[in-house]
């Protein structure tokens, strides 16, 4: 992580040397997503966009203005806060995107503007050839969901494998993708493997905490052959504590999903959570900040892959050697 933000900050210095203005330059960038700024892993997102702004900010030839705007998973509330961040004259626009064809319009809208603007967090499912987004920071969210299930199933070494797919929402890019690549590894898994038994079911379990544990629950206990579990989000905590609830032993069902926050790591050093991917939230709000700042001082725009950076995947060795006060680590 400090070798990707270091190169970055190297390169804006590099540029601020080669020209810098005799009076200090005044910038606007504006972070719309889709959900309110606040909770667990937007708090961490939010924490990282301020320090790339002060970062910025505190060059001499530069006044830098950062702000996120959100609303809760809604797309057309989403684009409408788009067009008004549009229309207030911002000088860079980061963006979600959760949906892969009601979005491309007012991206090209802020294009024809004159206004670069960039994908983090969710992407397209076709990247650049879906959305015309300048550059994408961020997880591969399908071959996040595919190596995430590939090291979930290597933990069953033997026998039969059934595992619960649960889907936070149907209509969301995120969850979307990465059930694409749990379930392509799952059928690959099966495929390298005929002799073993390996069945799934995905169930939607949405995005409540409570409704997670309650459906989660009854499906263990009408299937308890169950010997897995991959969500899309990052709930997988409740769903530890619905089994210990339910008389489980730590890793008699192997559990797996995303985020690394603090109350998580804690579970995962206790071994009630085999798994978790670690998209990068806190670079996914520095990154994308420091990429509009380049793009307006003439650098061509790249996509940056966030949990490749981070390794990925945190095993329970992993989380052993985590210090939950790590930037790293959401607090929670």
């Amino acid at each position: 992580m400090k070798t990707i933000i270091k190169s970055f900050l190297l390169s804006a210095v590099a540029i601020f040397l080669i020209a810098s203005p005799a009076s200090a330059k005044k910038l606007k960038f504006a972070y719309v997503m889709h959900d309110l700024p606040e909770g667990i892993f937007w708090n961490t997102v939010y924490d990282g966009m301020k320090k790339a702004c002060a970062d910025l900010d505190s060059m001499d030839h530069l006044e830098v203005e950062c702000e996120m705007v959100g609303t809760p998973y809604n797309v057309v509330n989403q684009v409408n806060n788009l067009r008004a961040v549009i229309g207030s004259g911002v000088d860079g626009i980061v963006s979600t995107i959760i949906d892969d064809e009601k979005m491309d319009a007012v991206f090209q809208e802020a294009l024809d503007r004159g206004i670069p603007i960039i994908s983090a967090n969710t992407d397209d499912a076709k990247g650049s050839d879906g959305n015309p987004r300048l550059a994408y920071v961020g997880s591969n969210l399908y071959n996040a969901g595919y190596d995430l299930c590939v090291a979930a199933v290597a933990l069953v070494p033997e026998g039969p494998i059934h595992a619960l797919l649960g889907h936070n929402d149907v209509t969301q890019n995120f969850a979307i993708q990465r059930n694409a690549g749990h379930e392509d590894c799952l059928k690959d898994f099966a495929a390298a493997n005929p002799d073993r038994e390996v069945t799934w079911e995905v169930v939607e379990i949405t995005m409540d905490g409570p409704t997670i544990q309650s459906r989660v629950g009854a499906y263990i206990m009408s299937e308890p052959k169950t010997n897995i579990y991959l969500e899309t989000g990052i709930w997988h905590l409740h769903v530890s504590q619905t089994l210990e609830e339910m008389g489980k032993q730590p890793g008699e069902i192997i559990l797996a999903g995303y985020g690394a926050y603090s109350s998580l790591i804690s579970r995962m050093k206790e071994g009630w959570v085999q798994l978790t991917n670690d998209q990068g939230a806190w670079l996914q709000g520095y990154l994308p900040i420091i990429q509009l700042y380049l793009i307006d001082m003439g650098f061509q725009p790249f996509d940056v892959q966030t949990d490749s950076a981070l390794n990925g995947v945190i095993t329970e060795e992993i989380a052993r050697d985590l210090d939950v006060e790590s930037p790293r680590i959401w607090k929670m």
